[in-house]
């Protein structure tokens, strides 16, 4: 992944824990659906550009509407939903006193790694460690490891070949496994990392 898109997905992950600005404005009352005729509920829909940022989640009905955060201007809308694709919008033109529509996002089921991190002295799991799946494009996702060191990534991964890099807190050491196939739809399991650097007090969980 390149350093522009690893930025773009921290910073969508960043406002998710973000409060929002005090300006209000009415803006994009649209639908986010698998197809047409299945509506999803619980997306994050996040809209950020130089003018500001705001995001909301999708009810019931695949419906959300961002009331906050945005002044004029144009905006990149995303949606990011646990299960699919990451979808995003870009020169979504935002007027203060009236609303914009339309801006509707049909999404596409991704595939899925899931495995576990384990410390190579005593075999047992590595707890609260951070993976991420990525590609040289735009493509990846991220996740932390369980208790027992057991992780799975589920969204923002299309068929494509990835690598899966365990990345260690306050020490600036990484752990990669290249060529992970995977393909939308289906999970790609037992991708597991053995951590050889791992003290016996670092994190591990059970056996």
């Amino acid at each position: 992944m390149d350093r522009k898109h690893s930025t773009r997905l921290w910073f969508v992950f960043s406002i998710l824990v973000m409060s929002l600005a005090s300006q209000t404005m009415m803006a994009v009352p649209v639908l986010v659906a698998a197809n047409p005729d299945v509506p999803i509920s619980n997306v994050m829909i996040v809209a950020s550009g130089e003018a500001g940022y705001g995001f909301n989640v999708t009810n019931a009905f695949g419906k959300y509407v961002l009331t906050r955060g945005l002044t004029a201007g144009t905006y990149n809308v995303t949606a990011i939903a646990e299960g699919y694709i990451m979808q995003e919008l870009g020169d979504v033109n935002v007027i203060v006193g009236s609303e914009t529509g339309g801006v509707n996002f049909f999404l596409v089921r991704s595939g899925g790694i899931s495995g576990r991190v384990t410390a190579s002295g005593t075999g047992k799991g590595v707890a609260n460690i951070s993976v991420m799946a990525f590609t040289e494009g735009q493509y990846g996702w991220f996740t932390t490891t369980g208790a027992d060191g057991y992780y799975k990534i589920i969204t923002n991964l299309p068929t494509d070949t990835y690598d899966v890099t365990v990345m260690l807190p306050r020490v600036t050491w990484e752990k990669t496994v290249s060529g992970v196939n995977v393909v939308a739809g289906t999970e790609t399991k037992n991708v597991d990392l053995v951590l050889e650097s791992f003290g016996s007090n670092l994190g591990e969980g059970d056996d």
